[in-house]
């Protein structure tokens, strides 16, 4: 008896001609209305999960992408400095052959891309000065007081020379590749910065300051040999350049 009370608690039944007639009562129709919320909170709470067990997966799958792709531009950007460095390389030992050793060709390469990248400018402005001034004979002295590849002259070079915490106290000292190329460049550098122009910054370190503020024209036979064998470097040793940097001139070495 009870089964049947908990039946018509929930369901109507009647029994007409047509047949059995059974609808839910308001209390049967509560309690399904309540069933079928839970219900769809339980699926609304599996798709919930599964959406973002999802997201998470796209999430590990774009991180490992942007890893892969993040990891084939360091590797393109250690290739090209590699290649960059072997250009450099195959410059100095063609055209120092017979000025110098092996070892003196590898710590000139090593010394001049490492300034280029501290000072953010392209090796072979280094090398065409050093073209220019002295051809790679690194015990060059002319005038008694410019020494070396990049022809320093002593007083500048002990003076600049300290800023960078090297102190010469013997002129033969800027025979020396490494000290004369890192005062040679760091003291380029500073005339660029100073000018806040490549061409007269070049001027600057041939003449000096002083006579480069003095003279506006910015031009020179000096400026017009390390632009020619500037162009040289560019064009000889598989650059794809840019006329823009420094130059619309185009030469051979000398």
């Amino acid at each position: 008896m009870r089964g049947t009370e908990y039946i018509k608690e929930f369901m109507l039944i009647s029994v007409g001609r047509p047949g059995i007639n059974i609808r839910l009562s308001k209390f049967g129709t509560f309690i399904f209305a309540v069933l079928l919320i839970i219900l769809i909170f339980i699926v609304a709470n599996i798709v919930i999960k599964e959406v973002s067990q999802r997201n998470i997966e796209i999430e590990k799958h774009r991180k490992t992408i942007q890893n892969l792709k993040d990891d084939i531009k360091k590797k393109d950007e250690e290739l090209k400095e590699l290649n960059e460095f072997k250009e450099l390389m195959d410059a100095i030992k063609k055209l120092s052959r017979s000025m110098l050793n092996k070892k003196d060709q590898q710590d000139l390469a090593m010394i001049i891309y490492g300034e280029s990248q501290k000072y953010k400018y392209d090796w072979r402005m280094i090398l065409a000065i050093i073209m220019t001034e002295s051809n790679f004979k690194a015990k060059l002295v002319v005038s008694n007081n410019y020494y070396g590849l990049m022809q320093l002259k002593d007083s500048t070079a002990k003076a600049f020379g300290s800023k960078l915490g090297m102190k010469i106290k013997k002129n033969y000292e800027l025979y020396s590749i490494k000290k004369n190329v890192l005062i040679g460049a760091f003291y380029l550098f500073l005339q660029i910065i100073d000018f806040k122009d490549i061409k007269r910054g070049i001027i600057a370190y041939n003449t000096g300051p002083t006579r480069a503020k003095k003279n506006k024209k910015v031009s020179s036979d000096y400026l017009s040999k390390v632009l020619n064998n500037y162009r040289y470097l560019q064009e000889n040793y598989n650059v794809a350049f840019d006329d823009k940097e420094i130059s619309d001139e185009a030469s051979n070495p000398g």
